[in-house]
């Protein structure tokens, strides 16, 4: 009986030993991915032993995020361009346990960074800057240039490069490329683009009317006709150049790649008169209609480029919507009322064809 209280006195003391080292005393680090990251930073991981107990992690520095998912600490740490080594401490907690320290250290930049990669021009924006980081000194040439489209210059401390595009849009896209080199680190390529312009953009400006079949009205002769915006892309606001209606601009559509007029369209007020756009025309061939409600017919005119002179033309006719129903006259009127009274004829013209330079 003796011997047997003594055997489970002594199984009792080594059942409780066990325990004890079972049981940590602190939170312990079984494996890491890495603790040392170049510039470029990334991600890396940690497992950790808290004995089953709820695990949090924090950093000391913000440029260093952490995450944890059960026992494993996730480690992002962001890309760096300071010139000197820096570190940051993350502390790994569980309750009742000794925190386990880790310390990630991120290398200083090494290399070149350029931003934006991508340089899109406009008439309006003819020179365009990037930003440069670099860890030494760099060189930068044109690559591709076509037709020396486009040229550079370097600011005085290298931190950042404008770009010019040396030519006005064109009907083609015209593309460059620049490579910067460093003494050490990866070229960075940075793309130069001039964008076609648009056909809606060549539109835009004075017009000389080269043709027009007026037949009636105070005014016998039209010069010539501007365009501007209205609803950029979609429709110009047109002004003739007469005394009688340079104050009352028409709306022409741009639509499919043709410039439409619609009929029915109040051009605004005097104080005194009514000032209105309509077009007259046939019913399936019989008669001659005023068409007075918008949208029931229309005039439209595709333009054309010639490449040679330079030049663009619209040539005006009938665009079909009227099912029928035909736009041959292009009538401008003054009104007494905004019922289409018709008090006085402006033009009236059975043709118009425009052209300008471009």
């Amino acid at each position: 009986m003796k011997h047997y209280l003594l055997f489970l006195l002594a199984s009792l003391a080594l059942l409780t030993g066990c325990e004890k080292d079972d049981d940590p005393t602190s939170v312990s680090l079984r494996s890491i991915t890495r603790e040392k990251f170049d510039y470029k930073g990334g991600l890396a991981s940690a497992i950790v032993d808290a004995g089953g107990r709820d695990v949090t992690a924090e950093s000391s520095e913000s440029w260093c995020r952490t995450a944890v998912i059960g026992s494993i600490v996730n480690f992002n740490v962001l890309a760096y361009t300071g010139s000197e080594e820096r570190s940051a401490t993350v502390t790994v907690k569980a309750e009742g346990l000794k925190p386990l320290l880790i310390n990630v250290v991120q290398d200083k930049f090494r290399g070149l960074v350029v931003v934006p990669s991508t340089l899109i021009f406009s008439d309006t924006d003819r020179t365009l800057s990037v930003a440069v980081t670099c860890s030494g000194v760099y060189d930068v040439k044109l690559t591709e240039n076509p037709n020396n489209a486009f040229s550079f210059s370097k600011s005085e401390d290298g931190a950042s490069v404008s770009f010019t595009s040396n030519k006005a849009s064109s009907r083609v896209e015209v593309k460059g490329r620049a490579e910067f080199t460093p003494e050490e680190g990866d070229p960075v390529i940075v793309t130069l683009i001039q964008p076609k312009k648009s056909t809606y953009d060549f539109l835009l400006g004075t017009w000389n009317v080269t043709k027009t079949d007026i037949f009636a009205g105070s005014i016998q002769n039209l010069s010539s006709v501007t365009f501007s915006a209205k609803e950029n892309q979609y429709s110009y606001k047109v002004t003739i150049n007469d005394p009688a209606l340079k104050d009352y601009p028409f709306t022409a559509e741009f639509a499919d790649g043709k410039v439409v007029i619609q009929t029915g369209q109040e051009l605004g007020f005097s104080g005194t008169k009514f000032y209105t756009l309509h077009f007259n025309g046939p019913n399936n061939g019989q008669g001659n209609y005023i068409w007075s409600q918008a949208g029931v017919v229309a005039w439209a005119a595709e333009p054309v480029f010639d490449e040679n002179a330079g030049t663009i033309q619209l040539v005006f006719s009938d665009n079909g919507q009227g099912n029928g129903r035909e736009a041959k006259t292009l009538c401008f009127w003054e009104n007494n009322d905004r019922y289409w009274s018709f008090t006085g004829q402006l033009c009236l013209t059975n043709a118009l064809e425009l052209s300008k330079n471009y």
